[in-house]
């Protein structure tokens, strides 16, 4: 039994690629600050995560591609207007929280809120990680860290289920809205 725990474990460590210990950090700095700063600014973090996300899935192929290059191909359009569309909305939720904070005076977090903390935390780390991921799958596969890494291979399909579930519920906001098809092409792909 301990044999085969060491066999399995010595597999994983094989497969470990610089960009998955990059990955372990930021779970881990996530993490310790879901759990920091209690539930409800973990709250709102997620939430700019989610709706980045979603965003940033939902509108990339009309942010760029517009712009054609002749320096960037495609693939580098469509990376960079996932990118900055993610980043933007999340950095209007990181600001929220930052004033949050500064008016909340300093209060004690249950045990029971750190938990619940942790859980989002947890959520959030893995839809960022995997919206990156997704970003980077439009580069070349020489190019793409993440190709045939840990993180690719446990979280790739986190931030396109979400946009697929969600769109559900957006599409009942705004029906004039499209499915981005090119989002459930990636999500059947074996590999990245």
């Amino acid at each position: 039994m301990l044999y085969t725990y060491l066999a399995n474990l010595m597999e994983i460590i094989k497969e470990f690629r610089s960009i998955d210990f990059l990955t372990l950090l930021v779970f881990l700095r996530i993490i310790y600050s879901s759990i920091r700063s209690g539930l409800f600014s973990e709250g709102v973090k997620i939430t700019g995560v989610f709706l980045g996300s979603f965003f940033s899935l939902q509108f990339y192929p009309f942010f760029l591609r517009k712009y054609k290059s002749g320096v960037l191909k495609q693939a580098y359009l469509d990376f960079f207007s996932v990118i900055l569309i993610f980043c933007g909305i999340v950095v209007l939720f990181f600001l929220l929280v930052k004033v949050f904070m500064m008016l909340e005076k300093e209060r004690k977090i249950s045990p029971l809120e750190r938990i619940f903390s942790l859980c989002a935390g947890m959520m959030r780390a893995s839809l960022l990680v995997s919206i990156f991921i997704f970003s980077f799958s439009f580069l070349p596969p020489n190019e793409n860290p993440y190709k045939g890494s840990l993180s690719s291979k446990f979280l790739k399909q986190v931030a396109p289920w979400t946009y697929i579930y969600s769109f559900k519920f957006f599409e009942k906001i705004n029906p004039s809205w499209e499915f981005n098809k090119e989002v459930k092409i990636y999500e059947v792909k074996k590999d990245l």
